[in-house]
This record gives structure tokens, sequence and C-alpha cells, in this order.
């Protein structure tokens, strides 16, 4: 006989399918795969990961798509919030041992880390390739108006390896380059 989920549980299963749809299986796999044991408490959606990096991803990059996912059923749930925090060892609950400062962490998260890197890394070099190809439009375009500059606003959010990598590539093709880091500016020049 199939017990069938309940309550959160039977959400938790929904939430799931919604998230899996807007990331990618190791994504969500490697990051998100303990909403399916999320539980409420005090009015508090709780979510448990296995160490404080986990958490601190799902709080950084996370935690709004899972409030997104999770207010589609707020008439069910009726939370107030969630709450992404450390499970807590059996042998700490157990022994009421202390944390020591070196814990090895197993060879599965580590290639969970390793795989997220690689991911980051595509999607970092997609990123420089596609500005790269926009800035060299505004150079061609410049550059048969007779100028020996132009200028790029970076629209999107990105990261400093994306910044550092545009600025060399154009630095390596000889081109002059000054980066107005307020602004999100870069200004390229070819005299």
């Amino acid at each position: 006989m199939k017990i069938e989920p309940t309550g959160i549980s039977k959400i938790n299963l929904q939430v799931a399918e919604i998230i899996k749809n807007e990331l990618t299986t190791v994504s969500y796999e490697t990051w998100l795969k303990p909403i399916e044991n999320a539980y409420m408490k005090s009015n508090n959606i709780v979510i448990e990961t296995d160490n404080l990096f986990h958490k601190e991803i799902l709080e950084q990059r996370y935690l709004k798509l899972l409030d997104t996912a999770f207010s589609q059923f707020i008439n069910e749930l009726n939370y107030s919030k969630i709450i992404i925090k450390v499970r807590q060892p059996i042998s700490q609950i157990e022994n009421k041992i202390e944390d020591t400062p070196f814990q090895l962490i197993s060879a599965s998260e580590i290639k969970k880390i390793a795989d997220l890197k690689n991911e980051e890394k595509i999607e970092v070099d997609a990123t420089v390739q596609k500005i790269l190809i926009e800035i060299s439009n505004y150079i061609d375009v410049s550059a048969s108006k007779g100028e020996y500059s132009t200028s790029y606003i970076f629209t999107k959010k990105c990261n400093a390896e994306v910044f550092k990598r545009i600025i060399d590539e154009l630095n390596n093709k000889g081109y002059k380059t000054d980066f107005i880091k307020d602004m999100n500016i870069i200004i390229i020049e070819w005299k």
C-alpha cells in the first residue's frame, strides 16, 4: 500500500516541481533537494541543510525563488517566513559534543561544489562572450563614424570575474580601457 503525502509534505513535492522547472537538474539536486523535507514550526517554513556553506548558498541565491514557490500555497500554509538552518548532527544531539574546527566534507558534497563551480564557469564564459560581441558591435559602429572611443554600460548585474575577463580581453587586443565601477561603465579607446 502506497502512502500518499499530505499537508506540507504534499506541498513540498509541488514546490519541488515548480523549482525543478526553473533550474538545471544539477542545481536542484545540489542545492534545493532539502526543500522536500521542509516542515512548519511557529508559523514558519523551516528548511534544514547539512552545513553552513549550503545554508548560505540557499539564503543568498535561492531564498527569493523559494518564497515565490511556497507563496503559491499561502492559503494552505499561512506562513510568516522561510527559515534556513543547519541541521544539528545526531552525535551533537545525543552526546552534546562541541563543534570541532575541522570537518571532513564527503566526496559527494565536494563533487556537488565542483559541479556548481563548473556550472558557474560555463555561465561566466557565456556572459563574457555575449558582452564581448556587444562591445565589438559598439566599436565597429563608433569606428565607422570616425570615432576613436566608445563606452559600454553593463545593464545586467555581473560578477567581478566577468568584468575582469572582459577588460583583460580588450587590453590583450590592444584597446585601452577605463572601468567606472560605481556606474558599471567601461570606456574603450583605440587611439
